[in-house]
């Protein structure tokens, strides 16, 4: 036993010569494993060849049921998978763990898939015995992603696999129906084989043209059946049907194919209510944005279930080439607003999930384009905190959206709730270049007085609040001509007060430097 996981064949070959006992060959460990077992699970190949040759039993599991081959498969030792299926001992191709284990539900095929081990695949995949109605979870783990081998073959990408599976298929026995009850193996798991719909769609996601083919010509799949999947790339759940699953993922060809056939209903939407258009805008994949709107069966405007069109998905990902193509149309409502009063505008400024490693920079093309045509409204606020473009990219520091937008005529760079303004944004955030270019602007009052309880100025806010390079933006504040560095609020309270409780000794310094009274320099042991 020791020879074989060690993988010392010259050991073992020794032991086999002098007359060893051959029972001893199937004895166990304390973990249940054989010499077979350990010398799999290792990838000793010439070890496994010298225990098949001397009648080894492959079938044997250790303590958690586990198989030799099923260890091989998981580890990726092709040249042992290879041994163990020519062995005519071999029994069952498809065994699985205990009930308890944590891969309770995987073969040595769908184990195989999962860890991308494709040479192994394939050859278990054209085993006789193989099953691949079988299920399993998908890899990500979660508990309700309950799928068949064939349909994680399509997930997986592993398309000759999948291929082969499914000619030895018969959708028309195999397949569960909603309304049936399954059959049901040792550890609870329900076998069978997703409807041929469904695996269109986990092809369509996929990227697996083979099977996208085979799927419509031999298997009569609904082109309009919307279905449950696990995006890869995304790593969320979409119910969408293959037209919308193309086109999420950019698949042109397949976009293109599927609406050149007669049955397809483009303006179908998903369970989130998505249609093509938004969940290709959403991705930013401009030639199927493109191909959609010249085929000509989807409304533009469309919104998806929080109210989003694909102008506001297109602008929230920077992605200015489907803005052009968006408003080339003529058609496109740049200032439609979603379920919270956002637009394409605000969406380009303040992007849900953050700007992404590219920065702000990203958006300035997006933005620009959409502030260049005439119908833009500038000025709009949203509907939760009542902030205008302006206001949010101020609060991100994004200097050249910033920018863009002060460039246009119709900026009202004061416009949003008197709690705040696009400069308190910016001075409190510590965005001191954002505070400069909008005092630079001339609209801009340096003293405005902010609706909060207590009363503030912009400097006051950045002193009591202030965040980032605070140092360098109440240098730009009080360089500012008329600021008046002596406001009080209700309680009496000023920037120089606010400083002494609150701020640091440099940001107290650059206050009494500016002329802020009283002198308190000696009571503050300065």
């Amino acid at each position: 036993m020791y020879a074989a996981e060690a993988g010392d064949i010259s050991t073992l070959v020794e032991l086999l010569t002098d007359g060893y006992d051959i029972s001893d060959l199937n004895a166990r460990d304390y973990n249940g494993c054989t010499p077979l077992a350990l010398a799999a699970e290792k990838g000793h190949t010439a070890v496994v060849k010298r225990l098949l040759e001397h009648d080894a039993n492959p079938n044997l599991s250790d303590l958690d049921h586990i198989t030799p081959l099923w260890k091989a498969a998981r580890y990726g030792h092709t040249s042992v998978v290879e041994l163990l299926l020519a062995s005519t001992k071999l029994l069952d191709v498809n065994t699985r763990p205990a009930y308890l284990h944590k891969s309770n539900f995987d073969t040595p095929l769908s184990i195989a898939l999962k860890e991308g081990h494709q040479e192994i695949a394939e050859l278990l995949s054209r085993t006789n015995g193989i099953n691949p109605s079988l299920t399993t979870n998908l890899p990500n783990g979660y508990d309700r992603a309950i799928i068949s081998i064939l349909g994680l073959a399509i997930h997986c990408a592993f398309e000759d696999v999948a291929l082969f599976l499914l000619h030895i298929c018969d959708l028309r026995h195999d397949v569960q129906h909603d309304s049936d009850d399954g059959t049901h193996d040792d550890n609870g798991a329900k076998d069978r084989i997703e409807p041929p719909s469904k695996l269109l769609v986990l092809a369509v996601a996929a990227g697996c043209s083979c099977v996208i083919e085979e799927l419509l010509t031999k298997h009569g799949a609904d082109i309009n059946g919307a279905h449950e999947y696990f995006a890869r790339e995304e790593r969320r759940w979409f119910t969408d049907s293959p037209l919308i699953a193309a086109s999420r993922r950019g698949g042109l060809n397949t976009v293109c194919s599927l609406l050149n056939m007669d049955e397809i209903r483009p303006g179908v939407s998903s369970k989130g209510g998505d249609t093509a258009l938004t969940a290709a805008a959403r991705g930013g994949f401009r030639d199927v944005v493109k191909t959609l709107i010249t085929d000509g069966r989807i409304d533009v405007n469309s919104k998806d279930g929080r109210d989003r069109t694909a102008l506001s998905l297109a602008a929230e990902s920077g992605c200015e080439g489907v803005i052009n193509e968006l408003l080339a149309t003529g058609v496109a409502d740049l200032n439609a607003q979603d379920d919270v009063g956002r637009t394409a505008l605000i969406f380009a400024t303040d992007p849900e999930a953050g700007y992404g490693p590219g920065g702000w920079q990203l958006y300035e093309g997006a933005l620009r384009r959409l502030l260049a045509d005439s119908q833009i409204a500038v000025n709009i606020r949203d509907g939760v905190f009542d902030r205008t473009a302006l206001q949010y990219a101020a609060k991100n520091g994004a200097l050249g959206l910033v920018k863009a937008l002060l460039e246009h005529p119709q900026i009202d760079p004061t416009a949003g709730p008197g709690y705040t303004s696009p400069l308190a944004e910016a001075a409190e955030n510590g965005h001191a270049d954002v505070v400069r270019a909008l005092l630079n602007r001339g609209q801009v009052d340096v003293n405005t007085v902010l609706t909060r309880a207590p009363a503030r100025t912009g400097l006051m806010a950045a002193v009591e609040n202030g965040r980032g390079e605070t140092g360098s933006v109440i240098q730009v504040l009080i360089s500012t001509v008329g600021v008046d560095v002596n406001f009080q609020d209700e309680f009496g309270e000023t920037a120089l007060m606010l400083a002494a409780s609150r701020g640091t000794l440099e940001i107290l310094k650059l206050i009494l430097a500016s002329g802020a009274g009283p002198k308190l320099f000696p009571l503050l042991c300065l």
